[in-house]
């Protein structure tokens, strides 16, 4: 890109933003946008040492640049794949001129016919003479039935059919969480007017978790949310992600410096590299992390068998036990390079970092998480997800005490609330008594009560003359 009517960086001024759109509509080839692509990649990492009036304007900046080269990289793919269109095409034509055959076509069988066996003519004198008297033999053939199917001369090609490439995968921008947001509905629509795309967004509690697609509104939200001092965390860019190999077989003594030099004279691009320690007695051992670059060269580097004049085994870094743990906030399922959160300390849990910790060796830790005697990253912390019931054990449970107040409730429907009628039993004025003993009511006496003899007569004496019934 010619850059003679901008602003260098070197002077810590921006770039003139319509110089670089008008280079861009430009662009007629593909290594063009190769060029400018690395130009603005440059402009976008000086951001941070030019000077600007306002942070809006250093936000608009920022986000024309990343809108260019999303335009530069979109550009490129359509003038790169009409390019390797046009040089396949006259490929064709020159295999065609020279008569030969298109190696990217398999080769074309003919179908021959099978050639059929002639017998030599044998003299009429060793043939059999047929006689009158033999009688004529009937032969079938069993597999007259079978229809025989032949193959096609020629393939017929479909040429309206749509032969077009499969679109190109978009790039991907991991989601954004900001903490402790008193207006969402706000933030969000400043977000979407420094942007200029349309966000997707999810409340979680106090929390609000955005979507920005393409990767250049996430740069644009990180600079924002990390100049106006929100809490928030993130995830890598998958492009920034990294290689990362560990090399057994050298000594502990081994100089980083000389690995690196050797891996560089391999043609790798090793960018850091240095001797692991044991994570409980902090001793060094022969084991040496490096980091390398993303790149079809760099991962070869698992073939590596020999070094430094020494046999090796490279092998890729193993994943530690337990969800991936912040060693800023002491969160779970993120990077503390991707984090600004108010820190919290390991051994204490106070809100400093734990490397300024000045905790005594006999002190007892204590977790930040759940208030407990163990550090904040120990498997057994009731706050790690891995101690924390799944889902589906969770929905067992809830499931498994519903039915039992279910079953308690039917049960209590079953007992009544009222008397039950009961057979009526008619006891004598004696078994009553016997009821009232003093055994079973102490603060009674029992009472006799004398029994009545009924006498029939049949003339009863009246003063008043016989009675007709």
């Amino acid at each position: 890109m010619d850059t003679t009517q901008s602003s260098t960086t070197e002077t810590n001024q921006a770039v003139y933003i319509p110089t670089i759109k008008a280079i861009v509509s430009n662009i007629t080839h593909s290594d063009q946008c190769l060029q400018a692509d690395i130009k603005i990649e440059e402009y976008i990492s000086y951001i941070p040492t030019i000077q600007f009036s306002s942070q809006e304007e250093k936000n608009n900046y920022a986000s024309d640049l990343y809108t260019i080269q999303e335009e530069v990289r979109s550009k490129f793919n359509v003038l790169k794949h009409e390019e390797l269109r046009i040089e396949n095409e006259k490929y064709k034509e020159l295999i065609s001129s020279w008569g030969l055959p298109d190696a990217s076509k398999p080769h074309q069988f003919q179908m021959q016919s099978r050639r059929k066996k002639s017998t030599p003519i044998k003299s009429v004198t060793n043939k059999k003479q047929k006689t009158a008297d033999a009688p004529e033999t009937e032969c079938t053939n069993e597999f007259n039935n079978l229809v025989i199917e032949e193959p096609p001369e020629r393939i017929e090609v479909d040429e309206d059919e749509d032969v077009t490439p499969a679109p190109v995968k978009k790039p991907y921008a991991p989601p954004i969480t900001i903490d402790n947001v008193k207006n969402s509905a706000e933030l969000l629509k400043k977000m979407q007017q420094m942007t200029g795309i349309k966000l997707t967004a999810k409340l979680i509690g106090t929390s609000i978790r955005i979507y920005p697609q393409p990767p250049a509104a996430y740069h644009i939200i990180r600079r924002h949310a990390t100049s106006e001092n929100l809490q928030h965390f993130t995830f890598q860019l998958p492009e920034e992600k990294k290689i990362r190999v560990v090399m057994r077989g050298m000594p502990t003594d081994m100089p980083p410096e000389d690995i690196m030099q050797e891996l560089e004279e391999l043609g790798f691009t090793p960018e850091t590299c240095h001797v692991m320690t044991h994570k409980k007695t902090s001793q060094l051992m022969p084991l040496f992390l490096v980091t390398l670059p993303k790149s079809d060269i760099n991962r070869d580097i698992f073939n590596i068998t020999e070094l430094c004049s020494l046999k090796i085994e490279v092998e890729s870094l193993r994943k530690k036990v337990g969800p991936p743990q912040c060693y800023r906030c002491q969160g779970f399922f993120h990077n503390s390079n991707y984090c600004t959160r108010n820190p919290k300390c390991l051994k204490c849990g106070k809100p400093h970092l734990t490397r300024d910790s000045q905790k005594d060796i006999n002190t007892p830790p204590t977790c930040g998480l759940c208030q407990g005697a163990h550090t904040a990253n120990h498997l057994l912390c009731p706050m790690n997800p891995l101690n924390r019931p799944k889902k589906d054990e969770k929905k067992k449970s809830t499931n498994e005490h519903r039915l039992k107040l279910q079953t308690i409730l039917k049960e209590k429907k079953r007992s009544p609330n009222d008397k039950t009628c009961q057979p009526h039993r008619t006891n004598d004025l004696r078994g009553s008594s016997e009821k009232l003993s003093g055994r079973n009511h102490p603060g009674l006496q029992p009472i006799s009560i004398p029994s009545f003899q009924f006498q029939h007569h049949e003339h009863l004496p009246t003063t008043q003359g016989p009675r007709i019934f």
